[in-house]
């Protein structure tokens, strides 16, 4: 049973991608057939007998071992909780699930809360948007005023008096830009101002533990330190991503200032791709301190963020443009990816074993399931998180850039990884970051800055300074790589293009292998848990070698599917047409986090 249920969650998943669901609902199976060779002998006979006996025999054996490996280790069992769905399945395994992600679990007892106060308030959004549509006063945009209103209850509901300090920082903030814009000590004090923040909110460094009331404003206001008065959060969880919206309004405001003094045209260029329109809201008023609080306190993107640039927010609470249509898909696609990480918690403990320290000491079959299973659940974790607050953002008007644009398993390169991988987060670095720091000019030097700010940015850990590094060189490595290859068979592709798939398909299982390494590293069992991998691969090396071996088989069987689906939804060709790849970033986020004791 549940190898038929990974081999549907594997072909399923595709499916919540929205470009490729918009290409199969508007084409249908013809356009598999006509534009593809998903549907042909040589995939049917080669590729997906590989892929099926992987997902349906070989990961679902292994992950029965894995949970029987969790129950024998008092520290893994300790992370499973009871849960109600052994009738469903008559498998008492069932009724254990695994919680050990505390962003996953905290978030998963929420949600029935969240999506109740989500659909609540998206329509009162809405009535109150409607109901001040056209009313202007003092410049200020009626939507922004009412989101504004919305976003500073659900910010005091969830931090409680904490609230104070995000309201601060977004007050220093203006105080910054409104005394420096147009000058050349806006950037540096902005951007030390940034640093100072993260700094501030890192619990494992000193500054945090005296930004209390009960030490800035004396032991009177102590009261407000206690666990009654700090909402349902730490106030610190929610600074992430509160920074980057901050840094968007305080750089754009800038540059508007520069434009000004310039003589220049005072439009500035929203953050929307490709959509060039004019604005509903002047630059004169554009960049107020009541839009500047609601765009930072924008509920939806509190705590799970998709990030949204000023410009593109201040201009759709103007004039909204998201689809109903599209929510009702969107919503379609949330639910299926909730029922698959559900099961696959309830069925494999792969977040418990990564916490408890037990992947380490795995072999090296089980521990390249483990990891290739956590990665599944960390995709599909993310997925969810995102994609709830995105779909929030829709219900009340605001297309808010999507996330999560790719599947984990259609992935075969690190630069498109990370270009789909958080990509809101991606556009934001790509502008406010990287392109400043030198971008295609500067290539290496703007992807060190860019992954270094990323790693602060998400915690003080070695672990995350070690997965900022090496992504740096590897997107490095994988850049001149593949402009080298580009350059030196710029025709190889249409001379021969059965044979230039094979060859891209290798460079892919290289490429996957790098990636899965790396985020392991960063994000599941850490510099230790891999280091405990790699020593028991070492002593068990024919084990290994035959693991590593048939991973590369079935990668590349794999990869091959990934080549034909970029065909269906046209980056294929965009890729082969051009010799730069293009080096954009984007980390794994910031929100959630534990909740307060």
């Amino acid at each position: 049973m549940m190898g038929l249920l990974l081999v549907a969650y594997y072909f399923s998943a595709f499916l919540l991608e929205e470009d490729l669901f918009h290409v199969l609902r508007q084409g249908g199976l013809r356009i598999v057939w006509t534009r593809s060779k998903l549907l042909s002998t040589e995939f049917a006979l080669f590729y997906y007998p590989v892929l099926v006996y992987v997902w349906g025999m070989w990961l679902p054996t292994a992950g029965e071992e894995l949970w029987h490996a969790c129950k024998r280790d008092y520290g893994c069992r300790a992370y499973l909780r009871r849960s109600g769905w052994s009738w469903a399945s008559g498998d008492p395994r069932y009724s254990l699930v695994d919680l050990a992600d505390i962003q996953w679990r905290e978030f998963r007892g929420a949600l029935p809360l969240l999506v109740a106060a989500a659909a609540g308030l998206a329509a009162l959004v809405r009535a109150a948007c409607w109901a001040t549509a056209g009313r202007r006063s003092g410049g200020t945009v009626p939507g922004a005023l009412v989101r504004l209103v919305v976003g500073l209850g659900f910010v005091v509901y969830v931090h409680g008096a904490g609230s104070a300090f995000p309201m601060v920082l977004v007050l220093l903030f203006y105080m910054v830009v409104r005394t420096t814009s147009g000058t050349r000590a806006a950037v540096p004090a902005l951007w030390t101002l940034a640093l100072l923040a993260i700094v501030a909110k890192e619990p494992k460094w000193p500054v945090r533990r005296h930004l209390t009331f009960g030490t800035l404003a004396g032991r009177s206001w102590a009261w407000l330190d206690g666990p009654a008065y700090q909402g349902e959060y730490d106030w610190a969880q929610s600074v992430n991503l509160i920074l980057l919206r901050l840094l968007s309004f305080s750089l754009d405001c800038h540059s508007a200032a520069l434009r000004k003094a310039a003589g220049g045209d005072q439009k500035l260029a929203t953050a929307v791709e490709g959509n060039e329109r004019d604005h509903a809201v002047p630059a004169g008023c554009r960049y107020i301190f009541l839009h500047g609080l609601s765009h930072a306190f924008y509920a939806p993107a509190v705590l799970a963020g998709p990030t949204i640039g000023f410009d593109d927010y201040i201009e759709q609470c103007a004039t909204p443009r998201a689809s109903n249509t599209h929510l009702g898909w969107y919503v379609a696609q949330v639910m299926v990816a909730l029922a698959a990480l559900e099961v696959g918690t309830h069925a494999y403990p792969c977040f418990a074993l990564a916490r408890s320290g037990q992947v380490g000491q795995l072999g090296p079959r089980l521990g390249a399931a483990a990891v290739f299973l956590t990665l599944n659940f960390m995709w599909l974790k993310f997925l969810l998180l995102w994609r709830i607050a995105r779909a929030w953002a829709l219900a009340e008007g605001i297309d808010i850039p999507e996330n999560m644009k790719r599947a984990l398993s259609n992935h075969y390169s690190v630069v498109g990884f990370w270009r789909c991988w958080h990509a809101s987060f991606n556009r934001w670095l790509v502008r406010y970051i990287y392109i400043p720091a030198g971008g295609r000019d500067r290539k290496a030097f703007a992807a060190a800055v860019t992954f270094a700010f990323v790693a602060i940015w998400h915690d003080a850990e070695a672990k995350l300074m070690a997965w900022g590094a090496l992504n740096a060189v590897f997107l490095a490595l994988e850049t001149l790589v593949t402009a080298a290859w580009q350059r030196r068979t710029s025709q190889f592709a249409n001379q021969r293009p059965w044979l230039h798939r094979q060859v891209s398909a290798l460079g892919g299982v290289t490429y996957i292998i790098v990636l899965m390494a790396v985020n392991t590293i960063g994000y599941s069992a850490g510099i230790s848990g891999v280091s405990g991998l790699l020593e028991t691969a070492a002593s068990t090396r024919k084990e290994a070698l035959s693991v590593l071996l048939g991973a590369c088989i079935f990668l590349f069987a794999s990869v091959q599917v990934m080549l034909e689906i970029r065909k269906l939804d046209g980056t294929w060709a965009a890729k082969t047409k051009s010799p730069a790849v293009s080096p954009t970033l984007a980390p794994t986020p910031s929100g959630g986090g534990k909740k307060k004791p």
